[in-house]
C-alpha cells in the first residue's frame, strides 16, 4: 500500500502527542530558511519511521485574503517570493528524505473567504493574474520535481470554462495542470467527503448516486481517490464506465502506471516490517527538539516598537 498521512506541521497534526512543529505562518517570519528544508527532512524522517510513503504536504496557498478561514495559517504567508522559496525548501527536505511530497492545493486556495470543507469558493481571477500569483508555486514545486500535487474544491472558471464547475470534476482544469504547468507526477484528490462537491449536486439539481463523485474525479484526471466514501460503489461505477466508453482502459492504465511510479520512487516495494522498539528515539530526539527551539526561537520578530519599550539595541 501507498500510505498517505496530513503531516503539514509535523505528525502532530494527526497524532496529538507527537512533537509540535510551527505552523507555516510562524515558519513564514524566519529568516534562515535553510532551517524550513531541515523541518522538511526531520518530519519526513519521522514518517518513514512510522512507514508512512507520502506527506500530503507542503501547502503552497499564497494567504493574500486576510478572511480566508482555512488556509490562514497553514501558509508561509502573503508574499509571493517567500511562501515559494520556503515551501520548495520544505518540500526538497521530504522527498530527501525518501517522503513523496505532495504540495497544495491547487490551483490556489489562497484568496478565499470560504471553507472548501463546508462550501464551493469560487475565484474569478482571469488567467494572467492566476499565472502570476497563485499558479507561480506550483510552477517551482513541478521544477523542483513534486511527486505529487492535490487539486482542491474550487470553482475557478478562468481553468474550467464554467462558472460552478469544481475544478475536481474539470478536465480541462487537470489537463492545464498537466499540458502548461508540465507536471506528470501523480495528481491526488483532496478528501471527496467534503461537502462543496455534494453542493455542487444539489445547485446543479443532478441526481447523484455513491460513486459518483469518485466516478467524475477519475475522468477529470485524478490518478488517487482520497477518502472515497463508498470504495464498492465506486469500484461498480468505474465498472460501468469503462464497460460503456466514457472511461477507456488507456486512461486507467496511464493512472495506475502513475501510482506505481510514485510508489516505486517512495521505496514501497522494498519496504520490511519496522519494529516499533524505541520509537520515541526517533519521534522524540534531541535533535527534533533542538530544531524546534530553533525555528520558534528564529520566528521572533519586531512588529513595532514606536514607543522604544523593547531593549533592542540597533547595529
Amino acid at each position: 500500500l501507498l500510505v498517505l498521512f496530513d503531516a503539514e506541521w509535523g505528525l502532530s497534526m494527526r497524532l496529538p502527542n507527537a512533537l509540535r512543529f510551527p505552523r507555516n505562518m510562524t515558519l513564514g517570519a524566519i529568516q534562515d530558511d535553510h532551517l524550513i528544508y531541515e523541518l522538511g527532512k526531520e518530519i519526513g524522517l519521522q514518517l518513514k519511521r512510522l512507514g508512512v510513503d507520502l506527506n500530503c504536504a507542503p501547502v503552497v496557498d499564497i494567504n493574500v485574503n486576510p478572511a480566508n478561514p482555512v488556509i490562514n495559517d497553514r501558509s508561509f504567508g502573503e508574499n509571493p517570493a517567500n511562501v515559494i522559496t520556503k515551501s520548495c525548501l520544505f518540500m526538497q527536505g521530504l522527498q530527501d528524505a525518501g517522503i513523496a511530497a505532495c504540495s497544495k492545493h491547487y490551483s490556489g486556495h489562497g484568496d478565499t473567504a470560504t471553507d472548501s470543507h463546508l462550501g464551493l469558493p469560487v475565484i474569478r481571477h482571469t488567467l494572467s493574474r492566476l499565472q502570476q500569483i497563485e499558479l507561480q508555486p506550483f510552477q517551482t514545486q513541478v521544477d523542483a520535481g513534486v511527486v505529487a500535487i492535490m487539486i482542491v474544491y474550487m470553482s475557478v472558471p478562468a481553468l474550467t470554462g464554467e462558472q460552478q464547475c469544481p475544478i475536481t470534476f474539470s478536465p480541462q482544469a487537470v489537463a492545464h495542470l498537466r499540458s502548461q504547468l508540465g507536471f506528470q507526477g501523480l495528481i491526488v484528490s483532496d478528501g471527496l467527503n467534503m461537502k462543496a462537491l455534494h453542493k455542487y449536486f444539489e445547485n446543479e439539481g443532478i441526481k447523484s448516486e455513491d460513486g459518483d463523485i469518485e466516478l467524475k474525479a477519475l475522468q477529470a484526471g485524478h490518478d488517487l481517490l482520497v477518502m472515497a466514501q463508498n470504495v464498492p460503489a465506486a469500484i461498480t461505477k468505474i465498472k460501468q464506465a469503462l464497460a460503456n466508453g466514457s472511461l477507456s482502459e488507456s486512461e486507467l492504465d496511464e493512472h495506475v502506471m502513475r501510482v506505481l511510479k510514485a510508489k516505486e520512487q517512495t521505496g514501497v516495494f522494498q519496504r520490511k516490517p519496522q519494529s516499533l522498539d524505541h520509537l520515541d528515539d526517533t519521534l522524540f530526539s534531541s535533535h527534533a527538539q533542538k530544531l524546534k527551539r530553533r525555528l520558534y526561537a528564529s520566528a521572533i520578530t519586531l512588529a513595532s516598537d514606536t514607543r522604544n519599550l523593547v531593549p533592542v539595541a540597533e547595529k
